[in-house]
């Protein structure tokens, strides 16, 4: 439904579909695959990448919903 709703649309880059499906491939060979590894220049992509879809998906929640975020709060 992402793909459908908000990449086909033009509302989301590619990029993020792309991302997003790499990401959920990779989650499931780690799930599935009896041995998988990740080196740390790809798991640290990986983080920089999901910490931008975020941004991305607040901005499209903002921007079309009118959703507010608020920090999280730590103690």
């Amino acid at each position: 439904m992402f793909r459908l709703r908000l990449i086909k649309t033009g509302k989301i880059d590619q990029k993020y579909g792309r991302w997003l499906n790499r990401l959920r491939d990779e989650r499931e060979n780690g799930d599935y695959d009896i041995f998988t590894s990740f080196d740390r220049e790809d798991t640290e992509n990986s983080i920089t990448e999901a910490d931008e879809f975020i941004q991305e998906m607040q901005r499209h929640l903002i921007g079309d919903y009118g959703i507010k975020f608020h920090p999280d709060k730590k103690s």
